[in-house]
């Protein structure tokens, strides 16, 4: 990325919460959750692990297309253990590994 486009990159979380916070009818857990989904670990709440963590899964299936070699849940469960909660981690991998 560009500087520009790295500043912009940075900031868009808090901009964009800032821009939800003015609509009517839109709990403060959903500006908090939009404010820290690039927070990892203790402090981020479950909302925002959870776009985070769905973000993680995108990004993988897309790099999966081109290498099918990539096992998206293993890596994503690896990669998430680290970053995100157990619970998260656990409820996400389930929700689309279990029949």
């Amino acid at each position: 990325m560009s500087p520009l486009q790295k500043k912009l990159f940075q900031a868009h979380a808090a901009e964009s919460a800032k821009l939800v916070s003015q609509m009517k009818k839109v709990p403060p857990i959903i500006v908090t959750a939009i404010e820290q989904h690039h927070q990892r670990g203790e402090g981020a709440n479950r909302l925002a692990e959870l776009i985070g963590i769905s973000e993680e899964f995108l990004r993988l299936a897309e790099k999966a297309k081109d290498d099918p070699s990539i096992k998206v849940f293993e890596t994503l469960r690896a990669k998430a253990e680290k970053e995100f909660s157990e619970p998260i981690v656990d409820a996400f991998v389930r929700t689309f590994t279990e029949k």
